[in-house]
């Protein structure tokens, strides 16, 4: 049988659709759309207010976001939820009707060491799961809050552009985080950055921005860190850290004072040392040089420069 140009052309394009799918498919990850994952992240998603919430203040004080991990079980960030004596979840917004209504939550505990707070409030069906895989620079992210506390559940997109930064914080200085482009204002703090699989990559705790409003420079707590210290504070267990044992003058990098058998002491550092990086991040204050430390792994090494006498030497100091 002689086969003619346009038959082997018709049998080459359906074996290419049999493999490859055809070119209008949708987007799935594990055969579910995204659409359907983030609907799902959103329906997870409450706003957070306290008695002492402030909506004309820039920083949107005493209000925020929080998700709901199963059991009536939410996480925040610690700063939303500071200074209130009590704190109330909406999980409603214009197009979700049927969930519950304004209900009240109890905080099960804060560590503020990491922006991070966990409550107990009303199931409501949908919940997040932790990340499986860590964030990686240039994967995709959904951060899902309640901007300036007018907008809830709203889902803006982008990318992590950076890992492992160093920053100011409503709580102080804060190591460790997921920097990330998409779109985040006042009052989506605590809410959740998500990836494609819908999953918790960290808890959104800040912006860097010279107006107050976002810049396309947002900050989230890693799931790394804050997993462990969430499972602990639902069993009741205290969170404990690591001390390097040292005081400075106005939180200066310049050590004032160093512990006999601190951590800071058995490194070989001294009083009257200034200490200008840690694990390779440049540093100026004490408690951000307390931010790396705390976040490092237990049995690690940080390598320290610090100047003494006008001469920079290197440290080791070893993480118990």
């Amino acid at each position: 049988m002689k086969v003619l140009p346009w038959m082997l052309a018709v049998v080459l394009a359906a074996m290419a659709g049999f493999l490859y799918g055809t070119s209008n498919t949708p987007k799935t990850t594990d055969a579910v759309p995204l659409e359907a994952m983030l609907s799902k992240a959103v329906a997870a998603t409450v706003s957070v207010r306290t008695d002492i919430a402030d909506l004309s203040d820039p920083n949107m004080r005493g209000s925020g976001s929080a998700f709901h991990i199963g059991d009536g079980v939410y996480i925040t960030a610690a700063h939303v939820v500071d200074g209130g004596t009590k704190i109330y979840l909406d999980p409603r917004s214009r197009t979700v009707k049927h969930l519950l209504g304004v209900t009240e939550a109890k905080l099960i505990g804060k560590v503020d060491e990491f922006d991070l707070a966990v409550l107990r409030g009303a199931v409501i069906p949908e919940k997040l799961a932790w990340a499986e895989t860590p964030a990686l620079i240039g994967s995709g992210v959904y951060a899902i809050g309640n901007p300036f506390a007018r907008a809830p559940r709203s889902v803006t997109a982008g990318i992590v552009s950076g890992l492992d930064r160093l920053q100011q914080t409503p709580k102080g200085a804060l190591a460790g985080l997921v920097q990330f482009d998409a779109q985040v204002n006042p009052g989506n703090s605590g809410g959740a950055l998500v990836n494609n699989r819908g999953q918790v990559l960290g808890i959104v705790s800040s912006i860097l921005s010279p107006t107050g409003s976002s810049a396309g420079v947002g900050f989230a707590i890693s799931t790394n860190l804050i997993k462990s210290k969430v499972e602990a504070m639902l069993r009741g267990e205290k969170i404990v850290f690591p001390s390097l044992g040292v005081s400075s003058q106005d939180d200066g990098a310049i050590l004032q004072t160093v512990q006999p058998g601190g951590l800071a002491a058995a490194a070989g550092l001294q009083a009257g040392d200034e200490i200008l990086e840690i694990a390779g991040l440049p540093v100026e204050t004490l408690s951000e040089i307390n931010a790396v430390v705390l976040v490092a792994k237990s049995g690690s090494n940080l390598a320290i420069k610090a100047k003494r006498s006008g001469a920079t030497r290197d440290f080791s100091l070893r993480i118990p």
